[in-house]
């Protein structure tokens, strides 16, 4: 660097160095939040979780949806190619393994995301019932901790009835 570029360059003090930028100023009648005003409450918090969840569970169900779809699409086409084609060729035969295969392979991913989706929404419902459970949260209805009495979490279940079975 140049003396000439030395000496042009602004001479740096610790005013200068501790003084922070002016803040913008607010508009309209909103102005802007700080520290202790953006401090989400307990309850807003719990609203947030409960609708993340329901979007998770809409999900889970639109996937299942498109799932079921597909397979239905290549089960139909096994079965147009067997009652129009026959199952006389080889070719035949092995379209209709391979598209058995993917069927299969379908499933098998939709079992892998379903499981996903089971695994988020359960650490969602986990954590609903933890706020419910919080100090702040007093005097409101324990809505989810109420459906575990109900249906509670790891207990073997009867199919037909959905009762618990006791294993001897």
């Amino acid at each position: 660097m140049t003396e000439k570029e030395k000496a042009d360059r602004p001479i740096k003090t610790e005013a200068v160095e501790n003084e922070t930028a002016p803040s913008p100023p607010s508009s309209g009648p909103n102005p802007q939040p700080t520290l202790a005003s953006s401090a989400i409450n307990k309850f807003d918090e719990y609203k947030l979780f409960v609708d993340d969840t329901a979007r998770f569970t809409e999900r889970r169900l639109t996937v299942t949806n498109i799932f079921v779809a597909v397979n239905s699409i290549l089960l139909g086409g096994i079965a147009l190619l067997i009652k129009d084609a026959g199952i006389a060729t080889w070719a035949i035969k092995i379209t209709v393994l391979l598209l058995l295969c993917a069927g299969i392979g379908i499933c098998g991913l939709w079992a892998q995301i379903i499981t996903k989706y089971k695994k988020l929404i359960g650490l969602r419902m986990r954590e609903l019932k933890k706020m419910e459970n919080h100090p702040e949260m007093a005097g409101c209805h324990q809505m989810y901790i109420l459906e575990n009495e109900l249906y509670p979490e790891n207990k073997p279940k009867n199919i037909r009835d959905g009762s618990k079975t006791a294993r001897n």
